[in-house]
């Protein structure tokens, strides 16, 4: 009777590392080819089953259509709020400063020629501060009143 292949011996056959007296042995000894063909029956469902279950980790570790939007929105939204800051302060224009009527301290009045400044100003349309807007106004109005005629 021929001694059976050994389970190292029948490795070496699946993984096609065996000397050609195994293989041999292995194609005519029934027993040790029902072995072998269970053996590879496990290795192959073994195979495509850490195929499947690594290609799925793949999957799931490494998505194949990474969203890049918003990482770009906010790379675009914080180069738009530094500019809508450092715009500003690079153009900023020193104030100049105006000499305006209401700028200058009130003078001490009586109280009757505060009630009549009051009272003027009350009869007048336009206040006395707007005064000089108003003439401009009325300068431009009567220009295009004469050139409708």
């Amino acid at each position: 009777m021929n001694p059976h292949l050994s389970s190292e011996q029948l490795d070496d056959v699946l993984a096609g590392k065996a000397n050609p007296a195994a293989v041999a042995h292995a194609a005519t000894c029934v027993h040790c080819s029902q072995e072998l063909a269970a053996l590879s029956g496990i290795f192959g469902n073994l195979r495509i089953t850490t195929a499947a279950v690594a290609e799925n980790h793949r999957l799931i570790a490494s998505p194949r259509n990474a969203p890049r939007a918003p990482r770009m929105a906010w790379a675009l939204a914080t180069i738009a709020l530094f500019a809508s800051v450092a715009v500003p302060l690079a153009v900023r224009r020193p104030a100049t400063v105006q000499n305006h009527p209401a700028a200058t301290p009130p003078v001490a009045m009586s109280d009757e020629a505060l009630m009549e400044s009051v009272r003027n100003d009350l009869a007048s349309s336009v206040p006395e501060s707007l005064q000089p807007l108003a003439s401009t106004t009325t300068n431009e109005t009567s220009t295009t009143t004469t050139r409708k005629d």
